[in-house]
């Protein structure tokens, strides 16, 4: 449930494609919202599986993780 997301004290990074057809893009901005911390990276012209679509972007997306 979303309202568990608020307990995360460790660093998230979303990656979301805005193309994803499963789980629209304005979910990814409402996990974002919830968790205050959370960085969201939004993927144009990805759908919703942005390490096989784009695995450079979404290494260098993660690298915010540090």
């Amino acid at each position: 449930a979303t309202s568990q997301l608020v307990k995360f004290h460790f660093p998230v990074v979303l990656v979301h494609g805005d193309k994803d057809d499963l789980i629209p893009i304005e979910r990814a901005r409402e996990v974002r919202d919830v968790i205050s911390h959370a960085h969201l990276v939004e993927m144009k012209g990805v759908g919703h599986m942005p390490m096989m679509e784009n695995p450079k972007q979404t290494a260098q997306a993660l690298r915010h993780l540090k």
